[in-house]
């Protein structure tokens, strides 16, 4: 899950970077984005510079929108992005669009025709003609803790009891194979995918974040599940789906992230069959939380959503405005250590989590100030599994 709070401010102008690799294809990128530089008011920056952590032009990056384009799957461009810790950019592969490493000869007519093709497409539109769009409010220091954990430690499970909690959701659901899914915030599809993979049923996931949806579906194609998962964008307040047309919804973490939070309940009640199912995880109060502890945990982990957390029995009650019927689990809050960080986000991430941490002391400091803060108020702080029944 990977829904961001975000303030309104106008971006400098947009940049356009590319692979320069030595294939036709790395041609190719690199004279699609000169040819759209030289057309639109966009700047092209160079690649390399970034891998080298130059920052000036990291801190640039930060406060513009990025087009990066790559030529084939080795993902040069995107993987200099993530090592760099930019998550605000558009990106398009040529080999998705149908083109073919060794195979393309590079012409004129060919670099006008992608050119077109990607100035079209709906993000990169709004990058090179500097439409006034949503901008994160992050950097490492004070960026919100959801946002930090992802788009700086690099974790991909942020919610509540980790893939623990979300298989004792699985298991309370009974999915089975006709069963048709719903993942609600779905971020990068890491549960969409566990789900397809365990029960072999389809699954829709959906997010407000674009960027999230692209690497999901490229999640979910290595994976080869991607007959089975499909995701698309879209607002939880506003589902884009008949009634009753899913068996099973599931969302984690997110209604803490919302201010409607009754509106995405009944849009989920509203998607489900009769008798269909819905599976929450959401962070939980022990017991009423005072204003101070609100305004110090606020402050202490730059957490917005703070406000929005409410007690076990309050989520009961919330959900029985709307649900038939309603089960409470109820979880203390537990620590992952780096073992267990490994084993649920894998041994590539967990290494590049553990190099961050050692490397970056802004990044530890963080991490060791939310572990403490957690480990500080054990009276208030828990999570809570509900599921729901129409």
């Amino acid at each position: 899950m990977n829904i961001q709070h975000l303030e309104n401010k106008q971006m400098e102008n947009g940049i356009v970077l590319a692979c320069s690799g030595a294939s036709d294809l790395g041609e190719l990128a690199d004279k699609v984005a000169r040819k759209i530089r030289n057309t639109y008011p966009i700047n092209m920056k160079c690649l390399a510079m970034v891998a080298a952590q130059d920052k000036g032009l990291l801190e640039t990056l930060q406060s513009s929108e990025t087009l990066v384009i790559d030529g084939c799957p080795v993902d040069c461009g995107k993987k200099i992005m993530e090592e760099a810790w930019l998550s605000n950019y558009r990106y398009v592969r040529l080999t998705d669009m149908g083109y073919v490493k060794g195979q393309t000869i590079v012409t004129e007519e060919l670099i006008n025709e992608i050119a077109n093709k990607i100035i079209n497409s709906d993000g990169a539109n709004r990058i090179i003609h500097n439409k006034p769009v949503e901008k994160e409010c992050c950097t490492e220091e004070n960026c919100d803790m959801f946002d930090f954990m992802s788009d700086y430690v690099g974790l991909k499970i942020l919610h509540p009891g980790g893939i623990e909690a979300t298989n004792n959701v699985l298991d309370m659901l009974k999915i089975e194979k006709n069963m048709k899914v719903l993942d609600i915030a779905c971020g990068k599809g890491r549960t969409s995918v566990h789900i397809a993979k365990k029960y072999g049923c389809q699954v829709i996931g959906i997010d407000i974040l674009e960027n999230s949806i692209e690497e999901a579906k490229i999640y979910a194609k290595k994976h080869g599940v991607d007959h089975l998962v499909t995701f698309q964008a879209a607002n939880a307040e506003n589902l884009p789906f008949a009634d009753n047309e899913f068996d099973i919804t599931i969302a984690q973490a997110m209604l803490i992230l919302v201010d409607n939070k009754e509106k995405v309940i009944r849009e989920a009640s509203r998607v489900l069959k009769p008798g269909g199912k819905s599976g929450w995880i959401e962070l939980s109060w022990k017991k009423p939380a005072k204003e101070d502890f609100l305004l110090n945990a606020s402050k202490e982990i730059c957490a917005k959503c703070i406000s929005n957390v409410v007690t076990f029995n309050d989520w009961e009650e919330m959900f029985k405005q709307v649900f038939a019927n309603v089960k409470v689990n109820s979880f203390d809050m537990d620590f992952r250590g780096f073992s267990e960080m490994i084993k649920e986000e894998g041994i590539l991430i967990g290494l590049k989590v553990m190099f961050r941490y050692m490397t970056k002391p802004t990044i530890r400091k963080r991490m060791m100030k939310l572990n403490n803060f957690f480990k500080t108020y054990p009276e208030y702080i828990g999570y809570g599994i509900y599921i729901t029944e129409n």
